[in-house]
């Protein structure tokens, strides 16, 4: 939603502000008053860590095989060549580092996806 450029109404997730210092001082009062971080925190840190991972695997030469790997099982399913596939498979991951970064960087320096995705996801378990 960030990259298309669509605002969505705050009140459209539980955590109204990712850009706030602390996981729970994003959430809404009603939520971060009834329920304890437990689970959901530890899935938050999960799916924020792996956007951030998808963001530098196509610029990591540690995933070369791995992506050659893929590459070659894509182009067989898809019936494309595995050039094309290669192309459009490191166009996509591109463009999600692009756009992941862009959004990181929109929610501000003191956000708690932003320390999560520097490693300090224990500095703001709060």
């Amino acid at each position: 939603m960030h990259a298309s450029g669509i605002e969505e109404s705050k009140d459209a997730y539980i955590w109204e502000s990712l850009g706030a210092e602390r996981f729970e001082d994003g959430a809404t009062s009603e939520f971060r008053n009834a329920q304890p971080k437990g689970n959901l925190y530890e899935y938050a840190i999960a799916g924020t860590l792996q956007l951030d991972h998808l963001a530098s695997v196509g610029r990591s030469r540690a995933n070369r095989a791995g992506l050659e790997r893929q590459t070659a099982q894509l182009s067989e399913v898809l019936r494309t060549s595995e050039h094309d596939t290669s192309t459009g498979l490191d166009r996509l991951l591109e463009q999600h580092r692009e756009e992941w970064s862009a959004f990181l960087h929109s929610l501000g320096p003191r956000s708690f996806v932003r320390k999560w995705t520097a490693g300090e996801a224990k500095d703001v378990a709060g």
